[in-house]
């Protein structure tokens, strides 16, 4: 990686340790000729995301993002978009600076130069680069939900991003140099921005009041502040987004069964209490942007979700749910800083009339070309359609669970997301920096040494909170990937936290080489087979196992060999019925002894972590194939069948 040749991290004196703030910079650029153009470079990073403006017009988001203590530069070419004469450019950068999923705990900074052939013609640290306090940003608002940091809320005025390109009368802040931290490349490719507008107005009406489940607004993102996450109480909160939500109800006036088309020329006109549903048809991921004029001061929310209708008990099952938007009369372009996803958007006028000029969602997406449909049937290929824009929206920086509630980089998630990235991309890149992150620092807070974070980078919500089978999922990923790229530099980087990790299970391995009583979340998946994790958990010994096996071939461990031949003979002598695998042993009067409970998944786990053997496995295939999948009958055959767990009861 090419490091700064004269930029330096930089953040205002005045917004040091605050929170939910974003500051401006900008640079006035002067270019005489065309020729001074070719090889302009935006070379740039910063904590915890920025986003770039050029001569008014959106450039890029970023950085990728990574482990504590850590940053990854982005070099964005400027050929093509700067212009003769003068050119501005405004990159703002958000800090929450309280934990969550989606990022890192880190101090705020920009560091960032311009380069024309690979000199620097202005960088931070200099003159070149003033800095604003945009106060814009309503600071005291509820986190988004429990796993994100906070909502967005802004209070607009007419003119308010004058200063993007050289106007206004804003006032620049001094900036004082920051400790640097570890520059990384990006090394996964910069994303798409594409404009996505929505297909129809799905419907038009009144906004009502409802009664609205005050149950809904006790949630750990709001009564947990202070105690297991950080953030502003309640009774702070400068607006109290969700509270004035929930009493929103919406009475049809003109419903379009099939709806109806946007207006191509002067906008969509809502009355004061009123609103507008525009369809995506499909579900987006990226930043909600939206051109309005209003002629009153009013309240704007901009309500999304992925889903046409909820039950009102899911409400805020995703999170918050929306943007607030408190405009003074004029004109206003506005942009989220952060990404979510949604199928549909609902543009609320609160006090006064809105005109709704333009809207649509900026993808954040992976930018890989969308590969050719692989079937002749029309439903088979809706479905790879949709698993390509799920793959597409989870694999910009890092692999993540979902761009809505969370945002955040899961180990198992992640193993198989890295298939469909090879499949789809023929490229391991975003597997490799997701892995990399967790083995860059060599301890983590709030959990045991030798454990690794559930989700990363992130700070965890509350002390203890770990899942022991994702530190296996993810060292079974990083070995098959080490070894199918021969990625040495990776592989050694891990070595010491991998043999870390299995020190750590080492301590809950009994005289049969059974992991037993293992603490934190023993987690299967999402069904009743979670709540057999007590005592000897056999799907979590056959991961164990495999992980072990892989481990040894990639290290040249002999250890780890026996211990992996041990753990897998003894937990299929102990889990095999002579039918089925059996999810658990207890131990009665001191003897282990497997339970009655057999689930499904437990059989995939013997199957997929060979643990079964080749006989039984043949067997065991049919049986699965025949009598159970999608097309299982009511009859179990001796195995419990399990119901699968809704997302909304994850803790």
């Amino acid at each position: 990686m090419k490091s700064f040749t004269k930029g330096v991290p930089v953040w205002p004196v005045v917004a040091q340790h605050k929170w939910n703030q974003v500051i401006g910079f900008h640079v006035r650029l002067h270019l005489d000729t065309s020729s001074t153009i070719e090889g302009l470079v935006l070379r740039i990073t910063a904590a915890d995301c920025y986003r770039v403006w050029i001569n008014g017009t959106f450039l890029a988001y970023g950085p990728a993002r990574t482990a504590h203590g850590h940053s990854r530069v982005d070099e964005l070419p400027l050929v093509g978009i700067a212009t003769e004469g003068v050119n501005h450019l405004a990159v703002e950068v958000s800090s929450c600076g309280i934990d969550s999923y989606a990022y890192a705990l880190h101090d705020p900074f920009l560091q960032a130069e311009i380069l024309q052939a690979g000199q620097p013609l202005m960088a931070t640290g200099g003159e070149g680069f003033k800095a604003y306090c945009l106060k814009e940003r309503i600071q005291k608002v509820e986190r988004y939900s429990k796993q994100r940091p906070f909502a967005e809320a802004y209070r607009l005025s007419a003119g308010c991003n004058d200063w993007r390109v050289g106007g206004g009368t804003r006032e620049p802040v001094v900036c004082e140099q920051i400790k640097p931290c570890h520059l990384l490349p990006r090394h996964v490719p910069l994303p798409e921005y594409h404009c996505v507008v929505p297909v129809r107005i799905r419907e038009q009406g009144e906004v009502v009041h409802a009664p609205g489940l005050e149950s809904l607004l006790r949630n750990p993102a709001r009564d947990k502040v202070g105690t297991r996450v950080m953030g502003y109480p309640v009774e702070e909160l400068e607006i109290d987004m969700s509270k004035e939500l929930l009493h929103f109800g919406f009475a049809p006036v003109q419903p379009h069964e099939d709806g109806t088309n946007p207006p191509e020329q002067g906008g969509l006109r809502i009355p004061a209490r009123g609103y507008a549903l525009f369809d995506f048809d499909s579900v987006q991921g990226g930043f909600i942007e939206t051109w309005l004029h209003c002629d009153m001061p009013t309240r704007v929310y901009l309500q999304f979700d992925e889903t046409l209708s909820r039950n009102k008990d899911e409400q805020f099952v995703l999170g918050v749910g929306a943007v607030a938007l408190d405009l003074e009369p004029g004109e206003h372009a506005f942009t989220s800083f952060e990404p979510y996803t949604m199928s549909f958007i609902r543009v609320i006028a609160c006090e006064a009339p809105v005109t709704v000029n333009a809207l649509c969602v900026r993808e954040y997406a992976h930018p890989g070309p969308e590969p050719d449909r692989p079937f002749h049937d029309a439903e088979l290929n809706a479905i790879f359609r949709a698993g390509w824009q799920t793959f597409r929206t989870n694999s910009v920086d890092l692999f993540t669970d979902c761009m809505s509630r969370e945002r955040g980089g899961y180990p198992c998630d992640s193993y198989f997301t890295a298939r469909a990235e090879l499949t789809l991309t023929g490229e391991s890149r975003v597997e490799r920096n997701f892995l990399e992150n967790y083995f860059l620092v060599d301890s983590f807070a709030s959990i045991p040494p030798g454990m690794v974070p559930h989700c990363y980078p992130s700070d965890r919500l509350g002390k203890w909170q770990f899942i022991p089978n994702w530190g296996l999922w993810l060292v079974l990923q990083l070995c098959e990937h080490c070894l199918r790229t021969g990625d040495e530099s990776l592989r050694d980087l891990a070595y010491s936290r991998v043999d870390a990790l299995f020190n750590w299970f080492a301590q809950y391995r009994n005289a049969q080489g059974l992991l037993e009583d293992v603490p934190g979340w023993l987690f299967v998946e999402w069904s009743d087979a979670n709540n057999y994790t007590n005592g000897v958990n056999h799907p979590t010994n056959m991961l164990y196992a495999r992980c072990l096996a892989v481990a040894a071939d990639l290290y040249d461990r002999a250890d780890w060999t026996e211990a992996s031949d041990q753990t897998r003979e003894s937990v299929h002598k102990q889990s095999w019925d002579g039918h089925w695998f059996a999810d658990q042993s207890k131990r009665v009067d001191g003897v282990l002894q497997r339970t009655a409970f057999r689930s499904e998944t437990c059989q995939y786990h013997a199957l997929f972590f060979r643990v079964a053997t080749s006989g039984e496995a043949e067997s065991l295939w049919l049986r699965l194939r025949d009598d159970w999948g999608p097309m299982r009958s009511s009859c179990s055959g001796g195995m419990v069948q399990v119901s699968c767990q809704p997302r909304s009861c994850m803790a």
